[in-house]
């Protein structure tokens, strides 16, 4: 009596195990079945410094993807919900969607872009770059060293009229920043209009304590020389 009971009580067991697995391979086979016409998606900003680039998952339209890398390729299938926003910096603006090249434009509005990726064919897959841009009324200001020999600096700044110029420059060994100077003579300190800035630097000086010695030291050295 007590071996069918512990007989009935592993099959029973058995049974829920076997219902559960059947009820888990139902459900995935189910969500596998939904996954159709998948493609592969890649999004990356033109420049960081302008813009950057946001995804939005399913179910999660206020949730960022911030385990994301720009450039990581993403599955996307007819059962996803992908929203992707391209958010310029300030003085900047989203300017269009393409593939690597500017000429191939593949959108210019978030509508069109979403469009283009349900065209997709299934296995193909698409890398969209956003391109961004300085925002009308902007003004760029190009950064050099007056000799890459003696320093660096940033590359450029993009801003509006009377914006404080974020500049950065850096002297080599031997070189020190003697001073700033704008090709158009305008500040260099807040935006004008379209200019260039160079950063001037000099041979570092060197300011060497000399050491004396006292004249009774002098008369000793002398005298021991002549011994």
């Amino acid at each position: 009596m007590k071996k069918f009971s512990f007989m009935k009580k592993n099959l029973v067991l058995l049974l829920c195990f076997f219902v559960i697995s059947v009820g888990n391979f139902c459900a995935w086979a189910a969500d596998d079945a939904q996954r159709t016409n998948c493609k592969y998606l890649s999004f990356q900003s033109s420049d960081n410094e302008m813009g950057k680039i946001t995804i939005y998952h399913i179910g999660h339209p206020d949730e960022p993807d911030t385990s994301y890398i720009e450039g990581d390729w993403l599955e996307f299938c007819d059962s996803d919900s992908l929203y992707v926003t391209a958010t310029p910096k300030e003085g900047y603006q989203f300017s269009q969607w393409n593939d690597g090249d500017t000429s191939n434009i593949i959108g210019t509005s978030f509508g069109d872009f979403e469009q283009i990726v349900r065209s997709i064919p299934a296995g193909d897959s698409l890398r969209a770059v956003a391109l961004f841009e300085p925002a009308k009324d902007t003004f760029r200001i190009s950064i050099y060293p007056d000799d890459s020999n003696k320093g660096r600096t940033n590359n450029y700044f993009y801003g509006i009229v009377g914006q404080k110029i974020e500049k950065f420059a850096e002297a080599n060994d031997g070189y020190e920043f003697d001073y700033w100077e704008s090709i158009h003579g305008y500040s260099t300190d807040t935006i004008v209009g379209n200019d260039t800035l160079v950063h001037i630097s000099k041979k570092r000086q060197y300011h060497v304590k000399p050491s004396y010695s006292s004249p009774t030291k002098r008369r000793w050295e002398r005298s021991r020389c002549s011994a």
